[in-house]
């Protein structure tokens, strides 16, 4: 967390120094879509009589943005967001069939360059592209499930890769503003990490680190998504900026 707020205050520095003529902050809201576009779907493979499955289900994301607009169409984007990623194992063989849920989160730092076509005074299509930074502070250890004809005990251990991960981030919307000089975006994410975020070994219950060559099962959980872009925007003025009817500008 501190290595946040670390890079929130010198991301903030750099924003600043741009000489911005119109700073915009806002909340932000993303669904994590369940799909198996960007490497996401199920992962499956099986040991001796038993089938592991690994799903990827609906997640969310969600935090607020900061926009500095330097240029007329374009603008520096970065933001803090808190993600839950969730999965599904599946255990099964021919005498059963047990499934467990599991999640990680992580705290993301995205820094994008936007560039915006007008399509009227209040309406405009957004895109933008740049980093990620994924970052990742503690494993989990999730209970143990009962799977086998010897029933034996396993236990669901997911540990991470690195404390920061970063990765490609995109998005393309639309922008519409209101009477009182706010905001409302509408459009889609992707995220994609250089690397994967988090293991998950699947490996008997007393078994202890590392799993590497202890576990059943080994999942790589990459922490790919695709989502909504839900966002609310609140506009700070400067002194040589005055709104007027179809956008800001100055005296």
């Amino acid at each position: 967390m501190r290595t946040g707020f670390t890079l929130i205050f010198f991301l903030w520095a750099m924003v600043a120094s741009t000489q911005p003529y119109t700073l915009t902050g806002g909340f932000q809201v993303k669904p994590i879509l369940a799909s198996s576009f960007l490497r996401t779907g199920p992962q499956t493979d099986s040991v001796n009589f038993s089938r592991f499955t690994v799903t990827q289900t609906p997640g969310f994301s969600l935090g607020f943005t900061l926009k500095n607009q330097f240029k007329e169409r374009l603008a520096l984007e970065f933001g803090l967001l808190m993600s839950q990623r969730n999965f599904q194992l599946n255990i099964s063989d021919s005498f059963m069939n047990k499934t467990s849920d599991f999640r990680f989160n992580s705290f993301e730092i995205p820094v994008l360059l936007q560039t915006q076509v007008n399509l009227n005074k209040t309406n405009f299509l957004q895109g933008a592209i740049g980093l990620n930074f994924n970052i990742t502070n503690r494993d989990y250890n999730y209970p143990a499930l009962t799977a086998g004809l010897s029933e034996a005990y396993l236990k669901n251990y997911v540990s991470r890769h690195f404390g920061i991960m970063p990765g490609v981030m995109g998005n393309i919307g639309w922008q519409k503003e209101l009477k009182n000089g706010h905001s409302t975006y509408l459009g889609a994410s992707i995220s994609l990490p250089f690397s994967w975020l988090y293991k998950s070994y699947v490996t008997h219950q007393n078994d202890l680190p590392p799993f590497a060559k202890k576990a059943e099962k080994q999942f790589e959980l990459r922490g790919n998504y695709l989502t909504l872009d839900l966002r609310y925007y609140l506009i700070k003025d400067r002194t040589d900026l005055v709104y007027k009817p179809g956008g800001y500008g100055e005296y």
